[in-house]
């Protein structure tokens, strides 16, 4: 962690007195959708289809500072060999990070530019499953999945035209911690509510972005793929949140200013 501080704080002093190079802030902002699915192995399955928005603003000097969130919300479906099937289970989502970017490398007369950054993220998900009951007779309960993570990635912009242009990323997402709310209390004077650690995990975000560029505004389509693994979790009151994958894949469409 101290290895770390001393990274963002270099990265920020880089900043303050990188005077040779000029400002800009940039804006973006737009509609997502994408395919949802969350899957324990062999266990159970949840899928659907979730809508939100994004955005996005970006300092950039010598290095870059940005901040970015999502919030999105959708419909799922939940299946299980043991507990039956539900329909409809309302899901919300949203992701914030800040993301502090390395100095620029500039390739092939400016037309290819490759940029570096690392920052930190928080995700979390709420799936409000509480009062349904599955085609087995079983309850649903309400849960929270919080994902506290560093984001690690690569991007690259490519000039193809006079105004269009492609943005590529790919990110890897170290896990620092999750933490899983099982909100059990209310089914019966003998359920707890639960609370469960994950420890170890990752993450993974591929996206390319197809910039069409105006006077005033730049129209970007990015189709998307996001995607976690996590592993086992800790132990409370005998129960555990098994190992389990998210995969979110779809298309996002941003003015960018």
């Amino acid at each position: 962690m101290k290895n770390i501080t001393t990274l963002l704080i270099l990265a920020f002093t880089s900043l303050i007195n990188a005077n040779d190079i000029k400002e800009h802030i940039s804006y973006e902002l737009g509609p997502e959708i994408y395919y949802y699915r969350y899957e324990e192995p062999d266990i159970m399955e949840q899928d659907g289809v979730f809508t939100g928005i994004k955005g996005a603003i970006t300092y950039e000097k010598n290095i870059s500072i940005k901040l970015d969130g999502i919030y999105a919300q959708g419909k799922t479906d939940y299946s299980s060999y043991r507990t039956g099937s539900m329909n409809d289970c309302n899901n919300y989502m949203y992701d914030i990070r800040a993301l502090i970017g390395l100095p620029r490398h500039y390739y092939n007369n400016d037309t290819v530019i490759i940029h570096r950054y690392i920052g930190f993220g928080y995700r979390t998900l709420f799936d409000e499953s509480e009062g349904q009951q599955s085609t087995t007779g079983h309850f649903g309960y309400n849960r929270k999945s919080d994902y506290y993570y560093m984001p690690i990635g690569i991007s690259a912009k490519y000039k193809i035209f006079n105004r269009i242009e492609t943005h590529s990323e790919i990110e890897f997402d170290w896990l620092l911690t999750g933490i899983q709310h099982s909100y059990m209390g209310y089914l019966s004077p003998r359920d707890y509510d639960i609370t469960n650690y994950q420890d170890f995990g990752y993450g993974i975000r591929i996206s390319t972005d197809f910039i069409y560029q105006t006077e005033k505004v730049n129209l970007g389509f990015r189709p998307f793929l996001r995607y976690w693994s996590i592993n086992d979790s800790d132990i409370d009151m005998g129960f555990i949140e098994p190992a389990n994958n998210t995969l979110e894949a779809g298309l996002s469409i941003t003015a960018q200013f």
